[in-house]
């Protein structure tokens, strides 16, 4: 064997093992947060995307447009979840629907706030976490959570808080949009020692399989976010009362849009969905 390959073995062997080991800091790091922390460094980690050009647009996605159009017929209210810097405010204010706006970072909100009143638009957009039950002055035809917001929701029962607080915005005949990040590789070993650590220190949240916990930069920041397998977010999604109208995997992720559960026919039945709630 060529001695240059037993080389480039011999040094590769304890760079993977010590990319495990960070990576395995990285989670019991994250951790020791508290709920209240990990959303307030999750917020500062996102001030610096929504400082960029594409959060800066002024316009929907071409899959977004696909998505959306067929629900936004006629003038709307929508509520956009994790609406940073107002791309998507700024493009369905234009359209001519009212819209209204949260995110869990301050100054993006603010710098929505800003663009939204240089447009001579009004739009109540406001600093909180969905789940947290701001008050807003819904009801909404349609809620929607922006690209990947759903996957940046920490631990699976603030998640299902978040959509049952949907649901209690929705008007008759409402929808929930949400994309999501569908799973490549579990993360099922790391999230069990971040779960023991975060029990153990009573930090208020729950690491789960499909969580992705980094810190960056020097400041310490935190990234989360979590890869669901298509039924997990099926499952999630009926057990907040809500029943999903179609469901795909697109090339920028999963994409589902949800409305209230039916009223139960007679037999108690309700309409079917397959194990993954992937359209046929």
């Amino acid at each position: 064997m060529n001695w240059r390959l037993l080389a480039f073995r011999a040094a590769a062997w304890p760079a993977r093992g010590l990319q495990r080991l960070t990576r395995i800091a990285e989670h019991v790091a994250v951790a020791t947060l508290t709920r209240e922390q990990l959303i307030a460094s999750a917020g500062r980690h996102w001030e610096h995307f929504n400082r960029l050009p594409i959060a800066l647009g002024s316009e929907l996605f071409d899959w977004e447009r696909s998505l959306l159009d067929p629900l936004l017929a006629g003038r709307k209210r929508v509520l956009v979840v994790g609406c940073g810097s107002g791309r998507e405010v700024m493009a369905l204010l234009a359209r001519g629907h009212r819209v209204d706006g949260l995110d869990i970072a301050p100054r993006a909100v603010e710098r929505a706030r800003e663009r939204v009143d240089a447009a001579g638009h009004t739009s109540h957009l406001v600093v909180a976490a969905l789940e947290d039950r701001p008050a807003l002055p819904g009801p909404y035809d349609l809620i929607l959570f922006s690209w990947y917001c759903y996957s940046y929701i920490p631990d699976s029962r603030f998640r299902h808080r978040a959509l049952q607080a949907a649901v209690e915005l929705l008007g008759p005949g409402g929808r929930v949009v949400l994309s999501y990040m569908p799973e490549r590789a579990p993360t099922t070993k790391l999230a069990r020692v971040a779960r023991l650590v975060a029990w153990l220190l009573r930090s208020g949240w729950r690491p789960e399989r499909g969580d992705g916990l980094l810190v960056s930069g020097e400041a310490g920041l935190v990234s989360f976010q979590h890869w669901f397998r298509p039924g997990d977010v099926v499952d999630e999604v009926m057990a907040a009362g809500l029943h999903p109208v179609s469901h795909e995997l697109h090339e920028v992720g999963g994409l589902l849009v949800a409305a209230r559960r039916p009223a139960q026919s007679v037999s108690g039945a309700t309409p079917p969905v397959d194990s993954a709630g992937l359209a046929p």
